[in-house]
């Protein structure tokens, strides 16, 4: 972890367990989905080791792995400290991780719920990940390497 600084991260990923989306609506590609397994049934890249996942340009709020042309809204999407999240540099080499609460950059001050949409884009409206966010990052990991 030491000597990781904001400029040499390209990527936040995003790992929840299924078992937390099992109850969950999402309204995605103008269809309302009801639970993982329609989920990842129509968007098999959101699914990585048995896991919802999305990789996030930091810099552009561009999800990776989302379907173009297809747009999605995630409110009131509750995942509480079930998920983990990664940093990566831009050749997908893994910097910094922690398992816990949601990070800040999704809306939920809380940090319990995912609040963002997707656009068909594939960008997170209104994305924003700054020093601060990366710092906050950071200080998470930190304490989860002291558990």
């Amino acid at each position: 972890m030491d000597g990781i600084e904001f400029f040499n991260v390209k990527y936040l990923c995003v790992y929840i367990n299924e078992d937390y989306l099992a109850y969950e609506s999402f309204r995605v590609g103008g269809e309302d989905l009801e639970g993982s397994d329609e989920l990842f049934e129509k968007y098999p890249s959101m699914r990585n080791d048995g896991k919802f996942f999305l990789k996030i340009d930091i810099q552009t709020g561009e999800v990776i792995n989302w379907p173009k042309g297809v747009n999605g809204d995630f409110y009131t999407f509750k995942v509480t400290d079930s998920g983990d999240y990664a940093l990566e540099t831009e050749n997908s080499e893994e910097v910094a991780r922690y398992g816990g609460y949601v990070p800040p950059c999704f809306g939920d001050k809380y940090g319990d719920y995912f609040e963002f949409e997707i656009g068909e884009n594939g960008k997170i409206k209104d994305w924003s990940f700054t020093n601060k966010d990366f710092d906050k990052f950071m200080e998470e990991v930190r304490k989860y390497e002291e558990c």
